[in-house]
């Protein structure tokens, strides 16, 4: 991290928290990774079928949000859980280091919903009213 610290966007309070080495990296967090060079992080998942997916308190305004699985998926099928709060998704590309072009609720052609969210990637949702968003697998 070249001496920067780790953050994660808190959109209850609308501020950045840092994270530190004793924090819990939620699945449907999105984190901010300052990195000075290309690495691997080792990732370990339950393996339980009955377990409860994960949830995450969605606030109005832009939240900020991580995709939970490790295969992609449209984004109506992983917004479900909030079907009726979100408006607008953008994905940002880290490598590239430019936000990507928004999905849109409804949306169609480059905006379409049925564009994939994809595993790994940290993304700004934005909801017109409260939710509960659930994750798309355990």
């Amino acid at each position: 991290t070249g001496g920067h610290s780790i953050f994660t966007y808190d959109a209850g309070s609308t501020s950045w928290q840092a994270l530190t080495a004793n924090s819990t990296v939620k699945p449907l967090d999105g984190i901010w990774i300052y990195s000075t060079a290309s690495t691997s992080v080792s990732l370990t998942y339950k393996n339980d079928h009955l377990a409860t997916p994960p949830t995450k308190a969605m606030y109005a305004g832009w939240n900020s949000i991580g995709f939970s699985d490790v295969n992609p998926a449209a984004a109506k099928d992983t917004l479900q859980s909030v079907q009726s709060q979100w408006t607008q998704l953008i994905g940002y590309n880290g490598a590239s280091q430019y936000y990507e072009t928004s999905i849109i609720k409804g949306g169609s052609g480059s905006h379409s919903d049925t564009n994939p969210m994809n595993p790994f990637k940290g993304y700004w949702l934005f909801m017109n009213a409260p939710g509960t968003l659930a994750a798309i697998s355990a």
